[in-house]
């Protein structure tokens, strides 16, 4: 794991984006460890980008960052599918 990780394609992957680093590693090690790819964002604009190279099963967002608006949280979700939305079987259990 660190700030960007390929995704294998055998797991799913999500985008951890979140500016604070601590918080990024803990989210970014439980869901490794459940069997996701996990690729990192500390900012909304790194996001964009990640999600422009690497595409996700789900985006876990802090909604508090101070460099993203609304625009571009749509831009995001619309490339990850949304709460049971064509999920992958792994992230079924996993907390919404």
């Amino acid at each position: 794991m660190g700030e960007d990780n390929s995704a294998t394609g055998s797991r799913p992957c999500v985008i951890v984006v979140d500016d604070d680093a601590h918080d990024r590693e803990i989210y970014g090690r439980i869901l490794y460890y459940n069997g996701f790819d996990v690729v990192f964002a500390p900012s909304g604009a790194a996001a964009l980008d990640l999600a422009d190279r690497h595409p996700a099963d789900l985006v876990l967002l802090d909604l508090g960052l101070p460099d993203i608006e609304l625009h571009a949280i749509e831009r995001l979700i619309g490339r990850a599918p949304l709460a049971g939305v064509g999920r992958p079987p792994q992230l079924h259990a996993a907390p919404v």
